[in-house]
């Protein structure tokens, strides 16, 4: 009996100092887990878009801040450009806002000149994460509640960890669903399905991670008339405007 006492407290000593060892990742691993059964999105991954089909209704190309892109809809009734922004409102009830790319913010720089010791940011959120702000975007939705473990290192539970309070900002607007989405000259993400949603967010990347941000809803009382294709019908059609016009 004696030797079972000693070789059953040899087994608590052990489990605690493991505890305490880990107390970081048990930290770490408390606090996602808290904000995943607050937030289910932290748990959602982005799916492929099923319908990459572009709409062929007839149209109307907008060109703001130095860049083109056609809308499947007519009959503009009102414009609303202010700052960093413009707002375009037609007749039928679809909306269109489009941010200026010049004004987007530079996240992966943020980070770093914002860290406590950039030289430890690579170490925290990976050398993948910090290439681009699409990279950053990419590993930040695509990261779950799973990752958290008490057998990854304390660096890498605390990185998780503010990534994954990150994707709660990432993730607005995706109640009604999180696509990829990916062209010749863009790849990037959608928050919302307009089939179910009255407001989608479009945020892509071109080769220069340059960010375009869009937001196209229907007006309230106004039944959901906009569909994937027309949204896609956008992200096809964007490009820079000709230098030949914008000096015209």
């Amino acid at each position: 009996m004696p030797e079972k006492k000693i070789i059953a407290w040899a087994v608590v000593i052990s489990v605690g100092a493991a505890l305490v060892s880990r107390r970081p990742q048990i930290m770490a691993y408390y606090e996602v887990h808290k904000l995943a059964r607050e937030d289910h999105l932290l748990s959602v991954v982005p799916e492929r878009l099923s319908d990459t089909s572009v709409s062929a209704n007839q149209g109307t190309m907008l060109s703001y801040f130095g860049y083109q892109y056609e809308v499947p809809w007519t009959d503009i009734v009102k414009v609303n450009q202010s700052g960093t922004m413009v707002a375009v409102a037609f007749k039928s009830g679809e909306a269109l806002v489009f941010f200026d790319p010049a004004s987007a913010p530079d996240g992966a720089k943020i980070i770093s000149v914002g860290a406590a010791d950039p030289r430890n940011v690579l170490s925290v959120f990976g050398p993948e994460a910090m290439q681009s702000n699409y990279a950053l975007a990419s590993t930040i939705l695509n990261l779950t509640p799973k990752r958290i473990s008490l057998w990854i290192s304390p660096r890498e539970a605390a990185g998780t960890a503010i990534l994954l309070g990150l994707k709660r900002i990432y993730t607005a607007n995706a109640e009604t669903g999180l696509f990829s989405v990916k062209t010749s000259g863009y790849r990037g993400y959608q928050r919302g399905d307009p089939q179910r949603a009255r407001n989608v967010d479009l945020s892509v990347f071109d080769d220069q991670d340059h960010e375009f941000h869009f937001q196209v809803g229907t007006a309230p009382g106004k039944p959901l008339t906009i569909t994937q294709p027309d949204i896609n019908r956008i992200l096809d059609t964007l490009r820079p405007v000709p230098i030949s016009e914008r000096q015209n």
